[in-house]
């Protein structure tokens, strides 16, 4: 089985590489002048690490196939799965934070200083990491075996649901 090179693929590349470009030159401009290290721009960095990592990955998947034998194999898919749902989860968590400092900024501006501070920010970011790896761990545990599961009538039964997201058959 080979691997799907199709317009999407391209796209999906294509679209990955200018993002990856495009955040890499955010991150230049916010560390280059001190005046732009505010809050939110450091929130605003650490959720372009992730949509930066999430976009590489599956490319990494693919790469990693074609070292092997020109196939994805289940080590591969499903790691790779799993990282890509760490840092979609990393990434909505970060949201959460950007929203909750603005919030915090719009609606007690007399005690923004107090309350957000790069220590608590740290802590936040941190979680919100913590938090994606977490979620991202779970296709480890087994969920993804369909095997398991013999009363339910799929095409794919005996199969590994991982497969149905990178391979096109």
């Amino acid at each position: 089985m080979g691997l799907p090179l199709n317009s999407t693929t391209l796209a999906l590349f294509i679209m990955a590489i200018i993002s990856s470009v495009a955040y890499l030159f955010l991150f230049a401009i916010i560390l280059s002048s001190r005046r732009l290290r505010t809050n939110t721009n450091i929130l605003v960095i650490c959720l372009g690490v992730c949509d930066i990592m999430g976009l590489i990955s599956p490319f990494v998947v693919i790469t990693d196939s074609v070292k092997e034998r020109m196939s994805v194999s289940e080590r591969s898919c499903l790691a790779g799965f799993c990282i890509i749902v760490c840092f979609m989860f990393a990434a909505i968590n970060m949201h959460i934070l950007i929203a909750i400092e603005r919030y915090t900024a719009v609606f007690q501006p007399f005690r923004y200083q107090q309350l957000v501070t790069k220590g608590r920010l740290a802590i936040g970011v941190m979680i919100a990491y913590g938090l994606g790896f977490l979620c991202g761990l779970i296709p480890l545990m087994g969920w993804d075996n369909v095997q398991a599961h013999k009363d339910m009538r799929l095409p794919w039964r005996g199969k590994r649901m991982c497969y149905q997201f990178f391979v096109t058959r």
